[in-house]
């Protein structure tokens, strides 16, 4: 019951946690320590907002979260966050951590098994 109340209080305040200072990191706890469909919900509310998804790439933490957007997320919706993702690949290359991001993207494969390989790839290799 606790653990059910702090996700839904992390998905329907994620815009404000994410934007924090160390918000991101508590995202990817959070995703990293619940099931598959919590992680889900969290991941959908990652990406409903297009300027949050390419903010939480810049993060230190961002990579571990986004590869984790990417493997929940079914086919079309992960093709959706990869495309914005890769159209704020100029804001995204500014930053050190979001140029991990988009090398774990590529340029080809968007939404595919490719995309989704290669980011958990990157994740792995950052760890």
């Amino acid at each position: 019951e606790q653990q059910y109340r702090c996700l839904r209080t992390i998905e329907q305040n994620i815009g404000a946690i994410a934007r924090s200072p160390s918000g991101v990191s508590v995202v990817e706890a959070a995703m990293q320590h619940t099931c598959s469909l919590d992680r889900l919900w969290l991941a959908r509310a990652i990406v409903q907002d297009p300027e949050l998804l390419p903010h939480v790439a810049q993060a230190r933490h961002g990579l571990g979260v986004i590869s984790q957007v990417v493997e929940v997320l079914p086919e079309r919706e992960c093709a959706r966050a990869c495309q914005v993702l890769m159209e704020a690949g100029a804001k995204l290359r500014t930053s050190r951590y979001g140029e991990k991001v988009l090398a774990s993207l590529g340029t080809y494969g968007l939404g595919s098994v490719d995309a989704v390989g290669l980011v958990r790839a990157g994740a792995e290799q950052d760890d």
